[in-house]
């Protein structure tokens, strides 16, 4: 295998994991660096080999019933990734903020339509990204009179006015 021939990026199969990975460049004469699932390596040259087709793998839905869990009741949704879809957790982080962000909206308008008077949101507490756009998602309600901070800042409760 020329590995001067090698874009980064490229895929090449590390025979000692039996896995292919991205080519990163050279890390010396001898060793390369080989990105595998985000994880920068140092390879030997040597245990390269040009790269083994991977299998096809199935096309993200992320409307399949059976991969989401029943929201804890109908006036509350845990967004936690482990409770609403624990098939997401590996997935890049915009990946599963875009999902939480969705299956809340799709909870707030179910509850406007229902005519629900209050509901609670469990967005937790974390680096706050979630909670700064469930905020930012809650602003474009007009039904919703109060937003009331829930579990030391954790959670949400919402009041609908109709």
């Amino acid at each position: 295998m020329d590995f001067n021939t090698l874009w980064i990026g490229d895929l090449v199969f590390v025979k000692s994991l039996s896995r292919n990975g991205k080519w990163e460049g050279f890390a010396s004469n001898k060793n390369a660096f080989i990105n595998i699932d985000h994880t920068k390596l140092e390879i030997p040259l040597s245990d390269l080999a040009e790269a083994k087709e991977e299998e096809k793998t199935k096309d993200w839905n992320f409307d399949e019933p059976e991969k989401e869990k029943k929201i804890s009741s109908e006036k509350e949704i845990d967004l936690h990734i482990d409770v609403l879809n624990p098939s997401l957790q590996n997935q890049a982080p915009e990946m599963i903020l875009n999902h939480q962000l969705k299956r809340c909206e799709e909870f707030i308008t179910n509850s406007i339509e229902r005519r629900l008077h209050r509901i609670l949101i469990i967005h937790g507490k974390g680096t706050g990204a979630l909670k700064t756009e469930v905020y930012n998602l809650i602003a474009s309600f007009e039904n919703i009179r109060f937003s009331i901070p829930q579990n030391n800042g954790g959670a949400v409760e919402l009041w609908f006015q109709y």
